[in-house]
């Protein structure tokens, strides 16, 4: 008699289901590192490098807009090193595909970056790319920038889930770069505040001296003036008591 087989749970469902919790464990571990303490450089980094792993990108970059929002100001990588960095010189100011997600902040997802009609080229000695996935970082007012990821791992291309966890990735860090620069921004306001602060107390450190200076000096002579005997002393003493005077209103006037 054949023996009957049994049915068993398909691998594929469950390494599905693996896959997806890991990944949901390291985009969870990427948000909660977005929001430790540090620069607003630091940040950025662990941005892109949290990115490239959850995503499984070979490479990644956040290209930081300038204050207009038309251009390149800072481009933050991941996946070079640094000499690869050294040999492609100046980093990129929005041309191509990064130009194109500048001008229409929309995330776009291409199999092959050189078949793309928006592309630009890749400077000399600068890495092979092929898939490409961008989304941009976009605050409560404007975008802050784009995130890139290039050359998906396992895959010919980028999935619409990267797509998702990449959008998931820019809104968090949106949240978390808009603290950052409250924070520095504070940060720098009560720096001057401080300033502020140690000027006034030497102001009027400076104001209680020269006061106490110009006071004792019309004390001195308001006492000879009590005490003195003949007219010419009376009248000297009166004098000086007079220009004392008039020199502690002058210092009043000046700084006050």
């Amino acid at each position: 008699m054949a023996k009957r087989a049994g049915r068993s749970p398909a691998p594929s469902a469950a390494a599905e289901g693996a896959r997806i919790r890991s990944r949901f464990e390291r985009l969870l571990d990427a948000t909660i590192a977005m929001g430790t303490s540090g620069s607003l450089g630091e940040l950025l980094q662990r941005l892109v490098d949290s990115a490239r792993d959850v995503v499984g990108a070979r490479f990644a970059a956040l290209g930081v807009l300038n204050p207009e929002g038309d251009s390149l100001a800072e481009f933050v990588t991941s996946g070079l090193t640094e000499a690869e960095r050294a040999r492609i010189g100046d980093l990129p100011r929005g041309r191509g595909l990064l130009g194109l997600l500048i001008s229409d902040p929309r995330p776009i997802r291409t199999k092959e970056i050189t078949r793309h009609p928006q592309r630009s080229g890749f400077p000399p000695h600068h890495p092979t790319m092929t898939s490409f996935l961008g989304v941009p970082v976009r605050g409560r007012e404007r975008v802050f920038g784009n995130l890139y990821l290039t050359d998906k791992q396992g895959a010919q291309e980028f999935s619409g889930e990267d797509e998702a966890i990449a959008v998931a990735l820019a809104a968090q860090a949106a949240v978390a770069v808009e603290k950052q620069r409250l924070y520095e921004d504070s940060q720098e306001l009560l720096g001057r505040v401080r300033g502020m602060q140690r000027q006034r107390d030497l102001f009027f450190a400076m104001m209680n001296h020269e006061l106490r200076n110009a006071l004792t000096g019309v004390f001195g002579w308001a006492e000879r003036l009590v005490r003195a005997k003949s007219p010419d002393g009376v009248d000297r003493a009166a004098h000086e008591v007079y220009e004392g005077a008039e020199r502690t209103i002058t210092l009043l006037n000046n700084f006050l």
